[in-house]
């Protein structure tokens, strides 16, 4: 992906070079990228997958993760073939931007430059309409962490409305899990006599801290002890689980096979749990790369390893409690010290993991108020820490984290994950040079069906997700 579209020129011809990663930088930064997304997706979700579980049934629960799972990371995929500039020369290019704030029209124009778009070849000829496109490619370019790579996809798809739209999304994606993060960590201080406004005071200081860190490299660090302190909560519930498994007097009922009745309370959690569609754009302009292979591949790796576990857990969890698991897996530890000391791993991973979910916010906000100069640069601190506390306002107001996490998952993360995604590739079809192309290639065929599924799933999903909150199906 060195062109912006299938007519567009190189742009790297108007940028410096850069030099190309070493075999070590290379090495380091993939299992950065590996932690870093195996974080955003392991978080609150897997919580609440046992009781997920316990609604749709054993059989159609697990069928139903791997479903999810595969729409999830053929999303990302879709989404990143999209990207109309590669990694190197975008990260050269928002440099360019922050500092003049614009490039030569001049250059531009005479380089060709073209949005990728179902009339992009019909419009390679237009000088007029080049300059207005390139401008436009100046325009919406920033240094957004994911966020920029966003913005040039939706507006080459549908303007400046795509545009709004999608950055709603990713801001509600992220803001909602943020959200949920807050309310479970505020909730376990709580329980432990700290005041409801001390816990929120002590949470936000704590997280604007943390929040000091800007780039994805240093974050990723907190994501890989945050993915260690994790196993510490698995072991738990598989010492429990078994015991209950071999006690006689405590074994549940037959576990239900399926319950197609529950799915609408199942698709929530489940599609919270597995997205790592808002942090995913953030990781990959954070591995700098000229191909989208090494991302891929990270890709497949984090939702082998997700899926596999997500299975594990939901599964065990659902035979050894059965229909009497609690909405947070946690809560149905036999013993008391257990719950306590997995709710203080629980409290440390989730704080983590908040800098990873809020990157795309905060740069979002960033873009907004410091690189108009509406605020001097060096105040990004103070935006983060207001940031933050609308966060905790918004948690203070929404306390229920079980409700949080199923209509974030079930609004946010199905238009981000999987409907925009959708939209984007068959307005885009980035992997088909011409209609009759596209009919001969069976890639784009594939991924055409693959969008119209993203989509259909998608809207369905945030339906019934939402009847399932407000219809009185979360306990």
């Amino acid at each position: 992906m060195s062109s912006i579209g299938e007519g567009g020129a190189d742009l790297s011809a108007l940028l410096p070079s850069t030099d190309q990663p070493s075999a070590h930088r290379t090495s380091a930064g993939w299992y950065a990228a590996l932690f870093n997304l195996l974080k955003s997706m392991i978080g609150s979700g897997v919580l609440s997958l046992p009781w997920a579980t316990a609604q749709a049934g054993l059989v159609l629960s697990g069928c139903g993760l791997l479903v999810v799972a595969f729409l999830s990371q053929a999303a990302i995929r879709l989404t990143v073939r999209c990207a109309t500039i590669s990694p190197p020369t975008r990260k050269v290019l928002m440099d360019s931007l922050r500092d003049s704030r614009q490039i030569s029209k001049s250059q531009i124009t005479s380089s060709s430059v073209d949005l990728a778009g179902p009339d992009a070849l019909a419009a390679a000829d237009a000088d007029a309409n080049r300059a207005t496109r390139a401008t436009q490619l100046t325009d919406i370019v920033s240094d957004g962490h994911g966020a920029g790579t966003w913005q040039l996809v939706s507006t080459a798809a549908f303007g400046t409305p795509g545009r709004i739209i999608t950055i709603v999304a990713l801001l509600a994606a992220q803001l909602g899990t943020a959200v949920s993060y807050f309310d479970f960590i505020t909730a376990a201080l709580t329980r432990r006599g700290v005041g409801s406004l001390v816990a929120m005071a002590m949470v936000w200081a704590a997280l604007c801290c943390m929040s000091l860190l800007r780039h994805l490299s240093a974050v990723s660090r907190l994501s890989a002890l945050g993915l260690l302190v994790y196993l510490y909560v698995f072991v738990m519930l598989g010492d429990s689980g078994i015991s209950r498994l071999m006690d006689e007097q405590a074994q549940p009922e037959r576990a239900s096979i399926a319950r197609w009745a529950g799915l609408a309370s199942w698709f929530g959690p489940s599609v919270f749990a597995f997205e790592g569609m808002g942090t995913a754009l953030s990781i990959y302009e954070s591995m700098e790369l000229s191909e989208p292979a090494p991302f891929f591949s990270v890709v497949s790796a984090a939702y082998l390893l997700t899926s596999t576990l997500y299975l594990a857990i939901g599964s065990f969890c659902y035979l050894a409690w059965g229909d009497n698991i609690a909405e947070v897996v946690i809560d149905s530890l036999d013993s008391e010290w257990m719950r306590s000391t997995c709710e203080v791993a629980l409290m440390l991973v989730l704080a983590l993991s908040f800098v990873l979910q809020m990157t795309p916010v905060f740069h979002v906000i960033e873009d907004l108020l410091h690189q108009p100069a509406l605020l001097p640069a060096w105040s990004w601190p103070g935006s983060r820490a207001v940031v933050i506390g609308f966060v905790a306002l918004v948690a203070h107001m929404v306390p229920d984290m079980e409700r949080m996490v199923s209509l974030t998952g079930a609004v946010a993360f199905s238009t981000i994950g999987f409907v925009l995604p959708g939209l984007f590739y068959l307005r885009l079809l980035p992997d088909a040079r011409s209609t009759l192309h596209a009919r001969r290639d069976g890639t784009t065929l594939w991924n055409c069906a693959v969008s119209v599924t993203l989509i259909v799933v998608g809207i369905v999903g945030a339906v019934v997700g939402v009847w399932s909150c407000f219809g009185g199906h979360l306990r």
